[in-house]
């Protein structure tokens, strides 16, 4: 996955893809756009201002232990305009078929193509019989969420797209696939060919890396 940039929401929109929200960062990076305009803006009832090191000191400790930041699944909706600006409205899923229950390889390219097209429910080059995790006869959506669309200028990222299948087993399925219990590692004698290189990594004769710890 990647970061979004400002200069791709005009496409975002066209193109709707699903994307991680990182809700833990989404403050800090709040704080960071106001006190990188100036670090004026923000100061305390008897007017005390703190020095720019040290609200980099501050957002720089919000960010740390990403194991422990939260994230949601979103999809660009519109551009509202605020008093402040510009904001983009996202749906938030949630619900969807559980990534961690993958076991065909081809279901690996399937779903990272619906996370890409959440709205398509068959691969223009893939004949396969694999369900859109994403489908249900009655979307289940949470409240939506906005935010300025100046915050993706920040340099604390907050928002990313290009999903892969480790990327939301890791983020928002706790870690846990079938493939190895939560183990991230399953045994030198697990069956997949070869070509399965965007399932696993080999590590030389000792075990196999599975999907949900993704390539690091």
């Amino acid at each position: 996955m990647r970061p979004v940039v400002p200069e791709e929401i005009g496409d975002l929109l066209k193109w709707r893809p699903l994307m991680l929200l990182n809700r833990t960062l989404l403050g800090p990076a709040y704080i960071e756009s106001i006190v990188s305009y100036s670090p004026a803006l923000i100061t305390s009832q008897g007017g005390k201002r703190l020095p720019l090191e040290v609200w980099g000191m501050i957002i720089d400790f919000s960010s740390r232990c990403p194991e422990n930041h939260r994230y949601s699944l979103v999809r660009p909706k519109l551009l509202q305009t605020s008093a402040g600006g510009d904001e983009l409205v996202c749906e938030r899923y949630k619900r969807w078929l559980p990534f961690g229950n993958i076991k065909q390889l081809e279901e690996i390219e399937m779903y990272r193509f619906y996370l890409a097209h959440p709205d398509k429910l068959h691969h223009p080059d893939l004949d396969s019989s694999c369900p859109n995790p994403f489908y249900f006869p009655i979307p289940s959506f949470g409240s939506p969420c906005a935010f300025p669309t100046a915050l993706l200028a920040s340099k604390t990222r907050f928002l990313h797209l290009e999903l892969t299948v480790p990327d939301v087993i890791k983020n928002l399925e706790y870690g846990y696939c079938t493939c190895c219990s939560g183990k991230h590692v399953v045994g030198h004698d697990f069956g997949l060919s070869g070509t399965s290189a965007r399932w696993i990594l080999y590590l030389p004769s000792l075990c196999r890396i599975g999907a949900c710890a993704g390539k690091h």
